[in-house]
């Protein structure tokens, strides 16, 4: 009883996070959500891995994405007795459990522990394309909020314990976590490219407040370092077939898989932020008036009318705010 009282908070954290992949984990048993085409070619991958003895890097008919939640479920089909959709998306969920830690630490160290838990409660349910995402093998979902997470984590703790004034010895101490935030970073670019924001985001914390770290102490060769271990298997790909990693990340941000039409770019950026307002934050709230639906076989989608795009605008815009 005394051990309870003293860590409720990590006890309470503790629950939320079991009850959390507990549901995730039931809707997996319950055989939901539906699969789709990409997460057959994850299964596919899974099951080559499993058992043919193959060595992907990037998801079957692309040149990015990695493939960790394939490699995860191989390592559930032989832990569960074979393959199945269960069992591939068991790893999709297991990254979920980790994001959750990850920001229940997050939230206590930028903020407090009381809002940690109010975090982690909100989290832990969700709409139905946030749920989905959460749930189904399709690349990139899981990874990007893991690896997000651990990112800014990595980049808080850094910047809130630094101190210019210290020990040689303390500050060389602290360099492995440079590669340890360049190896996330790696690893997550590799998952999914649209991971680039939070990566930037917890870069620039880190340039700001340990810049000499950074620069003098050799904290950015570290960081290389572990971010080229990371993406790794991305430049091993590229390199066999002969393409620039780099290239293809600078099109898939532009959208239009080319680099020479700067209008066309400006109007797919502008495009996206749309969208960002007026789909995907509705979508992942649950908003309950003109509801988005991420999949069309999950419910009929809204008609996109004038009356529907203001209010839709206005609840993503309020919730961006």
């Amino acid at each position: 009883m005394k051990y309870l009282k003293k860590n409720i908070y990590s006890v309470t954290a503790a629950a939320i996070i079991t009850f959390a992949v507990g549901l995730r984990m039931l809707l997996l048993f319950l055989h939901w959500p539906p699969t789709n085409g990409d997460e057959g070619i994850m299964a596919t991958m899974a099951y080559n891995i499993a058992y043919h003895g193959e060595h992907p890097t990037t998801f079957y008919g692309q040149d990015y994405m990695g493939v960790i939640e394939a490699y995860l479920g191989a390592l559930f089909f032989h832990l569960t007795g074979g393959p199945s959709l269960t069992a591939l998306r068991t790893g999709v969920v297991s990254m979920v459990g980790l994001f959750f830690v990850c920001m229940y630490f997050l939230v206590s160290l930028l903020f407090s522990k009381k809002l940690a838990l109010v975090t982690l409660a909100l989290l832990s349910v969700g709409s139905i394309p946030y749920l989905t995402r959460q749930t189904i093998a399709t690349g990139g979902s899981s990874q990007t909020l893991l690896f997000g997470a651990l990112a800014f984590l990595i980049a808080s703790w850094l910047a809130l314990s630094y101190r210019r004034k210290v020990p040689s010895r303390t500050h060389l101490l602290r360099l492995p976590l440079y590669g340890a935030f360049g190896l996330v970073a790696g690893l997550a670019m590799w998952s999914d490219m649209v991971v680039l924001p939070f990566l930037a985001m917890a870069g620039l914390l880190l340039l700001v407040f340990c810049w000499r770290e950074l620069l003098v102490w050799g904290g950015w060769l570290m960081g290389l370092i572990g971010a080229l271990a990371g993406l790794f298997p991305s430049l091993w790909y590229s390199m066999n077939k002969g393409l620039n990693p780099f290239l293809t990340l600078f099109n898939l941000v532009r959208g239009t898989g080319t680099l020479k039409d700067d209008p066309i770019a400006t109007v797919g950026l502008w495009h996206n932020i749309v969208e960002t307002v007026q789909v995907t934050i509705p979508t992942a709230t649950g908003f309950p008036f003109c509801p988005v639906i991420e999949y069309p076989f999950l419910g009929d989608n809204t008609p996109r009318t004038l009356q529907c795009g203001i209010v839709q605008t206005t609840w993503g815009g309020g919730t961006w705010y």
